[in-house]
């Protein structure tokens, strides 16, 4: 049983049964629920699942705010409940610009925009993990250290190990790609900026450790190769700055602007303030692994078995090897 089968099944038993619902329907974040009594709702116990960040009841409806994943909550629960599946309202109640200040901070809330924004990201690329796995696995099972079917100097094991060091090497640009999909922002643009952080000047400045500095402010020298986090977060911030330059370029310099206009907004940001703060939050959180497995012995090895997925999805491992 999938995850949002168990979901649908929870909220259903929380409004009253199948029986108690006479339609449901969905907009952009809200699951929309028609009740025959909507008394048999219990709001405390539907705030409770983590999964809704609230209630409300406008419009004769019960609607539980869910955010961006709504619509497969909705199949599930119109499958598990026998309901007509219906066409989804164009409308977002809980646009942010929408919300009371409270709301559009609350932790729940951010949470799972957090949450939904890197996954969203992550999940197109988990190819380029596995074909990197797995590649990585024949050199390992074959080379020398294995069956030594693979010679070292061997033509096969060599392009088997590029295959998989690329892969993770280039792991921004397929971060950017990816978040640039995610993000609804030009993935030229998030391209070109994911090519900046790893270009070999870039990295033999990082290399040379001598001061940097981006229209005159400090540059943090940081490794971006086989990280993916702070790309994520970068590209985010390229779709408000994208945004609002389209709004106020005029039409004739779109071509132009848009694009210069968010590169020379984009490098400071990027290369001064959030991809040096990610990777100062991976430094951290890679410090307390290593701590563990320094002081913490077998519990050392539960968190890190639970978790190196996640560490090697998000480049933290870097620092830990």
């Amino acid at each position: 049983m999938t995850n949002y089968q168990k979901l649908a099944q929870r909220i259903i038993e929380e409004v009253g049964g199948k029986a108690n619902v006479s339609s449901a329907t969905h907009c952009m974040t809200r699951l929309r629920l028609v009740l025959k009594d909507e008394g048999l709702a219990d709001d405390a116990k539907l705030n409770a699942i983590p999964e809704v960040i609230s209630v409300v009841h406008a419009g004769g409806q019960v609607q539980l705010v869910i955010g961006p994943t709504v619509d497969k909550v909705y199949d599930a629960v119109c499958r598990e409940g026998g309901f007509e599946v219906q066409t989804a309202i164009d409308e977002d109640l809980d646009a942010a610009e929408r919300l009371p200040w409270k709301e559009r901070f609350a932790p729940k809330r951010i949470g799972n925009l957090i949450l939904d924004a890197v996954s969203g990201s992550i999940a197109p690329i988990l190819p380029v993990f596995c074909i990197a796995g797995i590649f990585r696995m024949f050199t390992i099972l074959l080379g020398p250290e294995g069956a030594g079917l693979l010679a070292a100097e061997g033509s096969m094991y060599r392009l088997f190990t590029l295959v998989g060091d690329a892969a993770y090497y280039f792991l921004p640009i397929f971060g950017a790609y990816a978040a640039a999909k995610k993000f609804q922002t030009s993935p030229v643009l998030a391209l070109m900026t994911a090519a900046i952080m790893i270009h070999p000047s870039m990295l033999a400045i990082v290399e040379e450790g001598a001061p940097f500095d981006v229209y005159g402010i400090p540059m943090t020298l940081v490794n971006y190769t086989q990280s993916v986090l702070p790309i994520i977060l970068i590209v985010w911030i390229q779709s408000y700055v994208e945004g609002l330059i389209k709004k106020h370029c005029p039409d004739m310099l779109r071509i132009l602007v848009i694009p210069v206009g968010t590169m020379l907004i984009m490098l400071p940001l990027a290369l001064c303030v959030f991809g040096p703060a990610v990777s100062f939050i991976m430094g951290i959180i890679a410090d307390i692994i290593i701590w563990l497995g320094a002081n913490a012995g077998p519990l050392c090895g539960l968190v890190v078995g639970a978790t190196w997925n996640l560490v090697i999805a998000t480049g933290m491992h870097v620092p830990i090897l």
